[in-house]
């Protein structure tokens, strides 16, 4: 997975990180590789630093820490100034579906592409480029309750991640990429908390 990671599309990305991150020893292979860059910090999405900073293992916490505030985002207003003279520019329809396929529909369904996980997009259009652009570039400014990300570790050392759709006295059920679900049994959970933001990747822009 290591070796291959930077050939992988955004989707298997996220599948090969949630791979990683389930082991300590494997999570220690990541951030070695991020160290060494032989991966890029940009890969790993905010949720995942947040997992690995929160680590039971504290090498893993310690490393992460240091690796994601070397790393952290940009300031969103400067990325939305940067980007705002597209909104000028002549859309081709064609060529964005091409990058929809690649990199929004694991999360998103549009003209029967892909995985309702995030909000519907078919409203989008009537709020105009502006709108879009935000939503894009900038997916923690507002964020639907419905749709905020949540961080849960497991007694035996695992991390997952992913929306909350389902609930029982007895488990609960979190919602990922591609519409692929997991539950877990109360018994099971050392701690769940929301991280406060968007399912959404900051950084979709690189």
């Amino acid at each position: 997975l290591l070796r291959n990671f930077e050939q992988f599309t955004p989707a298997t990305k996220g599948r090969a990180l949630t791979a990683l991150m389930s082991r300590d020893s494997w999570a220690q292979a990541l951030l070695a590789a991020v160290e060494q860059k032989t991966i890029a910090a940009a890969d790993i999405d905010q949720t995942s630093w947040k997992l690995l900073s929160e680590s039971k293992n504290k090498s893993i916490r310690e490393l992460a820490s240091k690796l994601a505030d070397a790393n952290r985002p940009t300031d969103r207003s400067e990325v939305l100034t940067t980007y705002r003279p597209v909104l000028e520019a002549t859309g081709d329809a064609a060529r964005g579906k091409e990058v929809f396929k690649k990199n929004c529909a694991a999360c998103h369904k549009l003209q029967g592409l892909g995985f309702e996980l995030g909000p519907t997009l078919a409203a989008m259009k009537n709020r105009g480029p502006e709108a879009i652009l935000v939503n894009v570039l900038d997916p923690n400014r507002e964020v639907n309750p419905q749709y905020l990300n949540y961080l849960l570790l497991t007694t035996d050392g695992r991390s997952l991640s992913g929306m909350l759709t389902g609930e029982t006295a007895t488990s609960v059920t979190l919602k990922k990429q591609e519409n692929a679900t997991e539950t877990i049994l109360r018994v099971d959970i050392d701690s769940l908390k929301s991280t406060g933001q968007s399912l959404m990747p900051v950084g979709m822009e690189k």
